[in-house]
């Protein structure tokens, strides 16, 4: 698609730089791993490889936080336990 015009621009999902004479694209939202007692199982045997934390949250697309609460065992302890949002 060409952009030519500022509707071309937002028509395609831009918005306004800070000069607002510059439009941009905002860059995709990554895909996250689903918050599943299948992926808890595998932060808990990455994290028992010795991968770091922040490593494994990069992969997964999660928060650093997330992976700790599993590392702590604040999440992922029990097979039936409802995701985080």
């Amino acid at each position: 698609m060409e952009i030519s015009t500022v509707g071309d621009a937002r028509q395609a999902g831009c918005k306004h730089g800070k000069d607002k004479s510059v439009m941009y694209q905002q860059p995709k939202r990554r895909e996250r791993a689903p918050y599943s007692p299948e992926v808890f199982s595998k932060v808990k045997r990455r994290l028992a490889a010795g991968e770091m934390q922040h490593d494994i949250a990069a992969d997964l697309g999660w928060n650093q936080g997330r992976v700790s609460e599993v590392n702590t065992g604040k999440r992922g302890t029990e097979p039936d336990q409802p995701g985080l949002f």
